[in-house]
């Protein structure tokens, strides 16, 4: 086992690495502005939950989307690269498999097993409703990106597994419905 500054060392060291590769994303509705959406709603998750570790709240964030740079299907392959660059860095088993577990499962439809997975999970879904996300894609005249998420916003709340996220949701939602109402975007299901 690593000492504890060891260990905020690498992870430090470890986030550097994805913010590297993060702003290579040219995808606007998985880039680096989402990381950090999805960075700053998970840290709230976690500070309503009480979980105290948000260094690794952060770097299974900012590794989260690091694979769709080489694949849509990208859950384990994002958990991978994270994993390698963790063990490489010299990071204790403990906390690699921490980070593993959180980002092999972020997917919408798949059961987290760790309540650091249920963090991530959570965040990612409820940047589905982030108003400067749709904003993003639309000024850059790709709509195209928006269809998988605007097809699960009617279920979202649902989906969402921590009652802070649910409750996130429920004050995100009404900013969100008055833009898509603005902007006359149509999406089933949604008021």
């Amino acid at each position: 086992m690593m000492k504890k500054k060891g260990t905020e060392k690498i992870l430090r060291k470890s986030i550097k690495y994805a913010k590297a590769w993060m702003a290579l994303s040219d995808d606007p509705a998985h880039d680096i502005q989402h990381t950090k959406s999805v960075l700053e709603t998970a840290l709230l998750i976690s500070r309503e939950l009480g979980y105290k570790n948000t260094l690794l709240i952060e770097v299974i964030c900012w590794w989260h989307d690091v694979g769709r740079l080489f694949s849509p299907i990208h859950e384990e392959l994002s958990a991978q690269i994270a994993k390698y660059n963790l063990l490489g860095l010299g990071c204790d088993e403990k906390t690699v498999e921490t980070v593993y577990q959180a980002i092999r499962f972020h997917k919408w439809k798949m059961e987290p097993t760790t309540v650091e997975g249920n963090i991530l999970r959570d965040a990612d879904k409820l940047d589905f409703i982030s108003v400067n996300r749709w904003k993003q894609c639309l000024e850059q005249n790709q709509p195209n990106h928006l269809i998988p998420m605007g097809k699960l916003i009617p279920k979202l709340r649902i989906i969402l597994k921590l009652d802070p996220s649910k409750s996130i949701y429920d004050l995100r939602i009404k900013k969100f419905i008055r833009f898509i109402n603005r902007r006359n975007i149509q999406i089933f299901g949604v008021p």
